[in-house]
């Protein structure tokens, strides 16, 4: 595997010589897969990449494990939004907890990630592992260093790196001045300094009353099976598990789906009920009309009714026009026609009325739309009264 150190966005990259344990600077991607091809005799470029810390986003947010994982993976970008300067949409979340210690999480923008890797795949280089360059540092495992108070700083012309505690959970950032750094981090009371170390810088940490230091010889070196580390971003797990909101909003959905199927089934329902109904009174009036034919009900009404009326007559072709004409005057005066006989230029109607004054009055409303309407016998019944009305075509 090649171990590739990139100090900072505008830096050349480093490329670890195994034979002389050092960094190598290269220009671009492609002096890397060159001098991989001189160095190996492997042809698979698979590589590791040290990314700037700077770019690393790091949180303890003051949340248990349980309900971090309630929140989801799209919950937890969300709690970078103080701290991250780009839209959170895109971060990568990694989490790390251990025994007795608060969660850590640490977030790395999509779009950086994408870079460095297709820009190392343009040059034939595959990044299998990306982590930041700070896990470079040695590790603070000395009797001195157990009780998590010391540090270790590296300074060069291209960054400056602080990491801090144990082996299980060590913790790192990118530094700007140390001494400032160290004012937010009391418990650390001891530095090792390795690299190119000025001396305003010791100057500064011999004014610090509580911060001792020593000049360690160790320089940042590539860890062992990075791929395997669980910060490397190289490889993101997906979460698939859905956030509570998501559940909810989806049985809403479906509520919203089971009760517009249900009103539709209800509006179906009552359609054909009245359609039903709407046949049986159709096919009573037809038998009031004609008491000696037989209703058809696979036949429309108009086409029944247009038949028959036809075959009786010769020559007159305006009695449906005449009887559209009646239909709507008896509807409203809530008469019902118990038959209709067709004569030559004539229609009897046999009507059932509540009393005679609704008879006349049916009468006079044909006469006044022109129908020549004559009233005929009038039959008193219970409830009634049964009359002939005499129709002129």
């Amino acid at each position: 595997m090649i171990h590739i150190w990139l100090p900072n966005s505008q830096a050349g990259l480093r490329v670890w010589q195994a034979t002389t344990q050092t960094w190598q600077t290269t220009e671009n991607w492609q002096e890397v897969a060159t001098l991989a091809s001189l160095t190996s005799k492997n042809k698979a470029k698979t590589a590791c990449l040290y990314f700037p810390s700077v770019h690393l986003l790091k949180l303890q947010p003051e949340l248990s494990a349980t309900q971090l994982k309630a929140l989801g993976d799209s919950g937890r970008k969300y709690l970078f939004e103080d701290i991250s300067i780009t839209s959170v949409d895109d971060l990568q979340i990694k989490s790390h907890a251990t025994p007795n210690q608060p969660t850590h999480l640490y977030a790395l923008h999509a779009s950086d990630r994408d870079t460095w890797m297709q820009a190392a795949q343009l040059a034939g280089v595959e990044i299998v592992a990306l982590l930041p360059d700070y896990v470079l540092l040695p590790t603070l495992a000395t009797p001195r260093d157990d009780a998590l108070h010391a540090a270790m700083f590296y300074q060069d012309h291209a960054t400056q790196l602080l990491t801090f505690g144990d082996t299980l959970h060590t913790q790192g950032m990118a530094v700007s001045y140390l001494p400032l750094v160290l004012g937010k981090l009391p418990t650390i009371d001891y530095i090792y300094l390795s690299g190119d170390i000025p001396l305003t810088l010791i100057e500064a940490l011999s004014n610090q009353p509580n911060i001792s230091y020593q000049i360690d010889e160790r320089l940042p070196a590539p860890i062992a099976d990075p791929a395997r580390h669980w910060l490397n971003f190289a490889v993101v797990k997906r979460d698939t598990r859905i956030p509570p909101y998501v559940k909810a909003i989806a049985a809403i959905m479906v509520f919203a789906i089971l009760t517009a199927l249900l009103v539709d089934g209800l509006r179906w329902y009552h359609y054909q009920q009245a359609e039903r109904q709407a046949k049986v009174l159709l096919q009573q009036q037809y038998e009031q009309w004609f008491p000696n034919e037989r209703f058809n009900p696979r036949l429309t009404i108009q086409r029944q009714l247009e038949g028959k009326l036809i075959n009786e007559q010769t020559t007159s072709t305006n009695v449906l026009t005449t009887l559209s004409q009646v239909q709507p005057v008896l509807r409203q005066y809530q008469i019902n026609a118990r038959q209709v006989n067709y004569q030559t230029n004539r229609l009897q109607l046999q009507l059932v009325a509540s009393n005679n004054d609704s008879l006349n009055q049916v009468i006079n409303a044909l006469s006044a739309q022109g129908i020549a309407a004559k009233l005929g016998s009038v039959t008193p019944v219970e409830g009634g009264a049964v009359a002939m009305v005499d129709i002129s075509l």
